[in-house]
């Protein structure tokens, strides 16, 4: 009896242990998730910041390329003219004449063969639209148009 009262208090001794073993491994697999999670949380700020910085340094890239254009927009307008009306004509409608050859005959030519081929092979309105503007064309007349409207409003707040 005397070995089974000192194995049954062993016994009742050890199981308060193994709770309390049980529970801090269930207390420390608590804990590392939280910090695992406190470590995600981290790596995602750090990444957050990292983007805000990327995107304010674009910014500053971006505003100092926006003030070099505006000068250099500015600049163009007010060179002295050289004396020589023929040089200045020259020199002030290059842009124009760039422009209108894009825009008026190479661009038109390039269209206009694009519709003949089409009713040439018969082809649908439908299908040979989407090539007659394409997002290129966009892009260009956007370009074209926002380039000479901006310049003005660029000129006219300086």
């Amino acid at each position: 009896m005397e070995l089974l009262m000192l194995l049954g208090g062993a016994i009742m001794r050890l199981i308060p242990m193994f709770m309390d073993g049980w529970k801090q491994k269930q207390d420390n697999a608590a804990e590392i998730e939280r910090l695992k999670q406190q470590v995600a949380l981290e790596e995602a700020r750090s990444r957050g910041l990292r983007e805000v910085s990327e995107v304010q340094a674009a910014g500053a890239v971006d505003a100092k390329w926006a003030e070099g254009l505006a000068e250099a927009l500015r600049s163009e307008g007010s060179r002295a003219p050289s004396g020589y009306p023929l040089l200045d004509w020259i020199s002030s409608s290059v842009r124009p004449i760039i422009t209108y050859w894009w825009c008026l005959v190479l661009y038109t030519c390039q269209k206009s063969i694009y519709i003949i081929i089409a009713v040439q092979q018969d082809v649908a309105l439908e299908k040979f639209a989407p090539i007659l503007v394409t997002d290129f064309d966009r892009g260009v007349i956007s370009s074209i148009l926002g380039f000479w409207f901006v310049d003005r409003a660029v000129r006219k707040q300086s």
